[in-house]
Parts: C-alpha cells; sequence; structure tokens
C-alpha cells in the first residue's frame, strides 16, 4: 500500500530539488555576470587606489580604538570607529561610484564577451549588483575592523551588547548605502552612457544643495548624515 504514496511523493520531491538548484544556479550566474560587468573598473588603477586606502583606513580604525582604550578611554572607542565608518562610506560612496562610471571602467569589452555566449550585461540588475557589491565589500573592509575592535575592547558586558547591536546596525547602513548608489551608478550608466558621472553626481549634489532653500527637500547625504548622527549618540550611551 505504501507502494503507491511513495511514487506520488517522489515526484513533487524531485521538482523541487530542480527548482531549487536551478534557483541557485541563476543566482549564481547573476553574481557572475554582476562581477564581469564591473571587473574593467575593479581593476582600474583608481580603484586600486581607492582600495588600498580602505584598507589603510581599516588599519586605522584598529589602532585609534586600541589608543584610546591603552588610554583609558575604551568607553568612547564606538564613537572613534564611527568616525572611521563615516569617512569610509563616503570615501567609497563618491570616490568608488565615480571610478566604476569612468570611460575605462565602463568599457564593453565584458559585454562583448557575454553577448557571444547569449548573455546580456547591460541590464538594470546586472549592473546594480555590480556596482553594489563592490561598494559594500569596500565599505566594510574599511570599517568593520575598528568597530570590531570596539567591541573587543568593551569594558562591562552590557557595552558589548550593546556594541553588538551597533555594528549590526552599522552594518545595514553601510549595505544600504552601498546597494542605493549602486543603482544611482547603474541609472546613470544606463540614462546617460555619455555623461554618466556628471548625471549621477547631479543626482546625488542637486537634492542636497536643494535642502539648503527647502529643508523637506530629501537627499542621499542628508538622509545618511542624519542616520550617522543617530548612531554617534547611539554609541555614546554605551
Amino acid at each position: 500500500m505504501l507502494g503507491p504514496m511513495v511514487d506520488a511523493v517522489a515526484p513533487k520531491t524531485s521538482t523541487q530539488s530542480d527548482a531549487h538548484g536551478a534557483l541557485n544556479q541563476g543566482f549564481a550566474s547573476l553574481l557572475r555576470l554582476s562581477a564581469a560587468v564591473t571587473a574593467t573598473g575593479y581593476s582600474a588603477q583608481r580603484f586600486r587606489s581607492l582600495r588600498m586606502t580602505g584598507v589603510f583606513l581599516g588599519l586605522s580604525g584598529v589602532i585609534s580604538v586600541a589608543a584610546v582604550a591603552r588610554l583609558g578611554a575604551a568607553d568612547v572607542g564606538d564613537i572613534v570607529a564611527l568616525r572611521v565608518l563615516a569617512y569610509s562610506c563616503w570615501l567609497y560612496g563618491g570616490l568608488g561610484v565615480w571610478a566604476l562610471l569612468s570611460p575605462q571602467a565602463l568599457s564593453q569589452q565584458p559585454s562583448q564577451f557575454a553577448e557571444l555566449r547569449g548573455q546580456k550585461l547591460d541590464t538594470p540588475l546586472v549592473r546594480t549588483i555590480g556596482f553594489s557589491r563592490r561598494l559594500v565589500l569596500g565599505m566594510l573592509v574599511a570599517s568593520w575592523p575598528g568597530l570590531l575592535t570596539a567591541l573587543v575592547v568593551s569594558p562591562t558586558m552590557g557595552t558589548v551588547g550593546h556594541r553588538a547591536a551597533l555594528l549590526v546596525v552599522a552594518t545595514l547602513y553601510l549595505a544600504s548605502l552601498g546597494i542605493i548608489l549602486g543603482a544611482l551608478g547603474a541609472f546613470s550608466s544606463l540614462a546617460v552612457p555619455r555623461a554618466p558621472r556628471t548625471f549621477a553626481l547631479l543626482l546625488v549634489l542637486g537634492p542636497f544643495l536643494l535642502s539648503f532653500a527647502a529643508e523637506d527637500i530629501p537627499s542621499i547625504i542628508g538622509i545618511y548624515a542624519w542616520g550617522l548622527g543617530q548612531m554617534i549618540e547611539w554609541g555614546a550611551l554605551s
């Protein structure tokens, strides 16, 4: 009696497994395409220099937090780490997008190679994932060392929990900023291919400058500056 039941369940299980495998394969393919579309920009001299600057920022975060802890001020270590985070996110946010939208970075060689294989790179989704991935990873490399050091030198267990939560919030902060700037860069590269950097600059700075005349106008800079201020105030409570 169990035979027909097993036979009836087996195809469903097999179908679910095939669907899951196809989903994973599609996601992996999407990641490969997004890496290919930004490979030229990522290996460009300007972006290589930016990556090295990010590494030095990460080291400076560790040294700065360790120094204040050594001087008996471990309770302000998270504030120091958040200052490094501020430098890193805007360094990668501004200079990273600028480098990824350079003429060299947007060369069509990877796109042509992919098209020969029946794939297309010039889509908003692929470019957004590619740009965002480069930006978010760079921000995290520059910011995490200082935040993790602040967590390690926490003077009390209560502070450990507070700073662990702050680390999670800071990671979400950087990830959201990287995704937004990645989407903005992808949109600029596809909407205005002849001047994507100028267009992206206008999209970022335009609302921010207008906000001085009308405070109700939202801007990426204004929103994330406010968010950073909130994190610093929260860090001061530890």
